[in-house]
C-alpha cells in the first residue's frame, strides 16, 4: 500500500548556480506593451505568444504586437482590459479571465472574443458564471463553482456532458487556483488549504491545511508544479515548497 509522505518548507531566500549558459536578449518591442505588469504568459499552438496585462491583452508573432483592449461600441471586443489568466483548449480557442467579468473565449478561427461562452455551461445547470476554469494537458476542462462544487467536462465532450464533486464533499472555502499535479489535479483555497483530487475515481485523495494554519489569513494563493514534481505555492508575501514522498510498503 503506498504511503504519503509531505515535506513541506517556507522559502526565504534562493541562491542558484548553474554551470550551463544561457543567451538572453532583449526583445525591443516589447517596450510598447499596454502595461508592463504582465499576470498570464502562453504560447498556443499556432506559435503566438499572449501575454495578459493589467490593461489589456496582447499577442507578439515573433515580429509585432498586436493589442486587445475593451471598446464600448463594440460588443466582440474585450469585456475588460484586466487580464488575469489564459488558457488553451483543444480546438486552440482561448479562455481568458477577464477582470471581474469573469472567463470570455476568444475563437482562434475568426479571430474574435466570444462574449458570452456560458451559454456552454448552460448544460451544467449552473445559476451563476463559474469561479475558476482550468484546462489540463490532456485538454479535460475543470470548472469551479462555490454555489455548486468542481465538474470535470471530459475532452472530446461533444454535449458537453460533464461529471461532478459536490460542494459538501470539497473542503469548505473559496478556490483560487487549480493545477494538474501529474495526473491528478490541486485545489488551492485562498486561506492556503490545498486539496488534492484523485482525478480517476473523482474524489479527494488528502487535504494539506499546513499553510492554512500557519498563516491563517485570506489572500490569493497561487500554485505552481515543476518538472520534478515539487509543488511551489504563493500567497501572503510567502512562498512555500511541498514535496509530496510516495513510499511502496505495506500499511
Amino acid at each position: 500500500m503506498k504511503k504519503l509522505f509531505l515535506l513541506i518548507e517556507f522559502i526565504f531566500s534562493f541562491c542558484f548556480s548553474y554551470s550551463n549558459e544561457f543567451t538572453f536578449k532583449h526583445v525591443d518591442v516589447f517596450n510598447n506593451l499596454p502595461n508592463s505588469r504582465t499576470l498570464s504568459i502562453i504560447k498556443d499552438k499556432q506559435g503566438f505568444m499572449w501575454l495578459g496585462t493589467v490593461s489589456g491583452l496582447v499577442r507578439y508573432d515573433g515580429y509585432r504586437l498586436k493589442v486587445y483592449l475593451h471598446d464600448s461600441n463594440d460588443s466582440l471586443s474585450l469585456p475588460n482590459n484586466y487580464i488575469k489568466k489564459i488558457m488553451e483548449d483543444q480546438y486552440g480557442n482561448l479562455w481568458i479571465k477577464a477582470g471581474n467579468y469573469g472567463y470570455i473565449l476568444y475563437d482562434s478561427h475568426t479571430e474574435q472574443f466570444v462574449e458570452d461562452p456560458y451559454k456552454l455551461f448552460s448544460k451544467l445547470e449552473l445559476n451563476r458564471k463559474p469561479d475558476e476554469v482550468y484546462i489540463d494537458t490532456h485538454y479535460n476542462i475543470w470548472i469551479y463553482s462555490a454555489n455548486h462544487g468542481l465538474f470535470l467536462v471530459p475532452k472530446d465532450s461533444s454535449s458537453f456532458s460533464s461529471q461532478l464533486i459536490t460542494k459538501e464533499a470539497l473542503p469548505k472555502g473559496q478556490i483560487s487556483d487549480i493545477k494538474e499535479y501529474k495526473e491528478d489535479i490541486l485545489l488551492v483555497y485562498n486561506d492556503g488549504t490545498i486539496a488534492y483530487i484523485d482525478t480517476k475515481h473523482l474524489k479527494i485523495k488528502m487535504v494539506l491545511s499546513e499553510i492554512s494554519n500557519e498563516v491563517n489569513d485570506i489572500a490569493h494563493f497561487s500554485a505552481y508544479v515543476d518538472n520534478e514534481g515539487d509543488i511551489w505555492i504563493h500567497g501572503a508575501s510567502r512562498l512555500w515548497h511541498i514535496k509530496l514522498l510516495i513510499i511502496n510498503g505495506n500499511a
